[in-house]
């Protein structure tokens, strides 16, 4: 990541992963952080792992 000449965080640049493609990875980084503040997460940590545990057979505490 490059900052500007001023230092500014606010302006922290991106690259993009191919030509033309900044705006929409911006738009989409925008769209995501919109939703994290609006409590949009999907699902908890916890219980994504209680899930993974389950399916494939792990165990759900550590150390069991």
């Amino acid at each position: 990541m490059e900052l500007d000449d001023d230092r500014d965080e606010d302006n922290v640049r991106i690259p993009a992963l191919e030509p033309g493609t900044r705006e929409d990875e911006l738009a989409a980084l925008r769209e995501a952080y919109e939703e994290a503040k609006a409590g949009f997460g999907g699902v908890e940590a916890r219980q994504f792992l209680k899930e993974l545990a389950i399916r494939y057979n792990l165990p759900l505490e550590p150390g069991e």
